[in-house]
């Protein structure tokens, strides 16, 4: 079965996506069969959506199952499929037991505490401005972990890729580690779509 069959349709004709099978060729993570949740094998890799965005104001929600060595971000739809999630600059996340945002290799800004087992985020991506943020729903927590940032307003964003089409990415590399997507949740950000 392809991963369209999996998507989900909401109200208007706007769908939401699923994690696409066909970007992860090293088997470095498992994909569950309703292609939202994702549990790491060992070695580093990334699977990815299948839906991906140049322009508009996108949202989706994750659920950490076990998070030893997991990061959850965005990424170019040209990105290679071995790299972690922050890498390079062509993604950048949130994860790996760190404060902050990671890309290119290094941690940046604030997000939120480590990503916490059992938690809910929610992700929220403005590419017309090529901003993102990041909150722990489950503690209350604020967009980039400031009460002044506000995804709605363009407030203090994590600034992204430059430009070009993105798409919600994940890094499980330890034996375990699991995160559920959620990506049709209809609770965004005002003025938000689903991914």
């Amino acid at each position: 079965m392809s991963p369209e069959e999996f998507i989900i349709f909401l109200g208007a004709g706007r769908s939401a996506t699923t994690l696409d099978p066909a970007t992860n060729p090293n088997s470095t993570h498992s994909l569950s069969a309703n292609l939202l949740t994702v549990t790491g094998l060992g070695p580093t890799g990334l699977s990815r959506s299948v839906a991906s965005y140049a322009s508009g104001t996108h949202s989706f929600r994750f659920t950490v199952g076990q998070v030893n060595n997991t990061a959850v971000g965005l990424c170019l739809s040209t990105v290679v499929n071995n790299e972690f999630v922050g890498q390079t600059s062509n993604s950048i996340g949130v994860g790996y037991n760190m404060p902050g945002w990671i890309i290119n290799g290094s941690f940046t800004g604030t997000s939120d505490a480590p990503l916490v087992n059992g938690h809910t985020y929610e992700m929220a991506a403005d590419l017309n401005n090529r901003k993102a943020w990041m909150r722990d729903l489950t503690t209350g927590g604020f967009w980039n972990a400031n009460a002044s940032a506000d995804p709605t307003t363009n407030s203090l964003g994590q600034s992204i890729m430059a430009s070009g089409a993105v798409q919600v990415a994940v890094t499980a590399a330890a034996v375990g580690d699991s995160v559920t997507f959620d990506f049709a949740n209809p609770n965004r950000p005002s003025g938000y779509t689903c991914w």
